[in-house]
């Protein structure tokens, strides 16, 4: 889950949306999805770029990202403080500690650092997308 754990330091080293890692963060979430777009494109000729959630720009595409727990939940921090760096933090359960359901990262927009905690939350959970 290393390549996960890569997404999430260049979320955490990102300065804005990036589409390029937008799609790698899909390529690696849900390949599946991404094959699927990328063939469609290619037997309809036509050359538009393939449609995935623009994860580094929208708390709602993001939040996508937050792996849910056994029981169907999870509980997210975050905020924006004076000092231009936001942070996030992922609880997977409660009295969760670092490392073991909980996760907190800190990047230039909080769509980038709940993007970084949830990619650490599915890299813990030993899986390469969200389907468990």
């Amino acid at each position: 889950m290393s390549d996960l754990i890569a997404l999430a330091e260049r979320c955490e080293q990102a300065t804005g949306p990036d589409a390029d890692l937008d799609e790698d963060i899909f390529k690696a979430v849900d390949p599946e999805g991404h094959r699927g777009a990328a063939l469609r494109r290619y037997h309809s000729g036509h050359r538009e770029p393939i449609n995935q959630p623009a994860y580094t720009a929208s708390l709602d595409a993001a939040m996508t990202l937050v792996p849910e727990t056994d029981d169907g939940g999870f509980r997210l921090t975050f905020d924006k403080p004076l000092a231009r760096k936001c942070w996030a933090e992922v609880w997977m359960h409660e009295n969760a500690e670092p490392g073991d359901g909980f996760y907190r990262a800190t990047a230039a927009t909080i769509p980038l650092a709940l993007c970084a905690a949830a990619l650490r939350a599915q890299a813990s959970q030993g899986t390469g997308g969200l389907d468990g």
